[in-house]
């Protein structure tokens, strides 16, 4: 039997809280250090962002002999960025599936989708994913709206009839290691009590999220980049969580 794709997004209703950066950080991670076969569907219309984004990056790449010499030596193609729109996100989903013979299966594809449950799509893509991670931050208001809506997705999706959602996790970004607040323990007990759960690593504030060499879409980013933010670790917990094994050797890198 041949590996079998898993559906992830990062969702979160509420703005600036990292989504569609962790999904172009893991997806480059995944494919540029891990050699596993990743997409992104960008179904975040009509913003468009990563698309955006990758064709910005090809641009450049065309424009500049130095890109084109730097792309060259990664050695491979570059992972699969499509558009596409929330109301019809599933069936898009769909044709990562229909594979030629021989051509190897997608390892990972990341979907990226409004911040809202409210269009139309949003919530029949969600339970269709395999999993989704909730990034939130030590805001009242992000905190609040993220526990409501983790609740209904748990309450009312994860393990209905047809429905293929298998997990919700939280954590935490941008935390400042000097902060002193009640809210990160006061939410991380709520959580306990509501059964619902929360990833071990939390990233650590950092301006290196801003840099165009940490959120490309093509070039593998800097080691350098990678230190004392701990998105290293987070994306192995992932990958653990949603079944990708990847070697002891590897899962080094740092």
């Amino acid at each position: 039997m041949g590996k079998e794709t898993k559906f992830i997004s990062f969702f979160n209703q509420k703005g600036g809280v990292g989504k569609s950066t962790f999904e172009i950080i893991m997806a480059t991670y995944c494919h540029n250090m891990l050699g596993l076969k990743v997409a992104i569907l960008d179904s975040d219309f009509p913003q468009h962002n990563v698309l955006k984004l990758r064709e910005n990056e090809i641009k450049l790449i065309q424009k500049s002999e130095v890109n084109q010499q730097i792309f060259a030596r990664l050695g491979k193609p570059v992972f699969p960025v499509e558009g596409s729109e929330p109301a019809s996100a599933v069936a898009d989903l769909d044709n990562f599936l229909e594979l030629e013979a021989g051509e190897e299966a997608f390892d990972i594809v990341f979907v990226d989708l409004p911040g809202t449950v409210n269009t139309p799509g949003v919530l029949s893509t969600i339970a269709r994913l395999d999993h989704i991670f909730i990034p939130i931050v030590a805001d009242q208001l992000v905190v609040t709206s993220s526990l409501e809506f983790g609740l209904v997705v748990a309450e009312k999706i994860i393990g209905q009839p047809n429905i293929n959602l298998k997990s919700l996790h939280y954590f935490w970004n941008n935390v400042v290691k000097s902060e002193k607040s009640n809210l990160y323990g006061a939410t991380e007990d709520t959580l306990k009590e509501l059964d619902l759960p929360f990833l071990s690593h939390q990233i650590a504030q950092s301006v290196k999220f801003r840099k165009p060499e940490f959120r490309s879409t093509i070039f593998p980013m800097d080691r350098s980049l990678m230190k004392e933010t701990n998105v290293v670790p987070l994306i192995h917990e992932i990958l653990e969580i949603i079944g990708i094994n990847v070697s002891s050797e590897i899962q080094t890198i740092e």
